[in-house]
C-alpha cells in the first residue's frame, strides 16, 4: 500500500463545522484514509510521500460539479476526447478531481 501524508493544512471537511489548523489528512491507495489533527496523526502508518501543507486549505473529497474543462475554446461546442477520456476515468476512479455528470462520452 501506498500513503500520502498531506501535513500541516487548513481543514474544510464539508460538515458544516470551522476551518481546523494543522490538520493532516492521509491517502492510501487513492482513497483518503485518515483526516484530523496533526498532533493525533496515526504512526503506526508507512508514509510514501509527504506534502507540507503549511499556508494552504484542503478540502479533501471536494467535487465541483460545474466544469467545462474538456471544453475547446477555439472551437465552441467541441469537446477534446483525451480530456473527456481524463474526467471519465478520474470520476470512474472515484476521485475528487473535477468533473461533470452531463460529460459527453468519447
Amino acid at each position: 500500500m501506498s500513503t500520502l501524508a498531506i501535513r500541516n493544512v487548513t481543514l474544510l471537511d464539508g460538515t458544516g463545522g470551522i476551518a481546523r489548523a494543522d490538520s493532516s489528512v492521509h491517502v492510501t491507495d487513492g482513497r483518503i484514509g485518515w483526516v484530523g489533527d496533526a498532533s493525533a496523526e496515526p504512526r503506526d502508518v508507512t508514509v510514501s510521500q509527504v506534502i507540507d501543507g503549511t499556508g494552504r486549505t484542503l478540502l479533501p473529497g471536494f467535487i465541483d460539479s460545474h466544469v467545462h474543462l474538456c471544453a475547446d475554446p477555439e472551437r465552441p461546442g467541441r469537446y477534446d476526447p483525451l480530456q473527456v477520456s481524463t474526467e471519465r476515468l478520474a470520476m470512474e476512479t472515484s476521485s475528487t478531481t473535477p468533473g461533470s455528470p452531463t460529460t459527453p462520452a468519447p
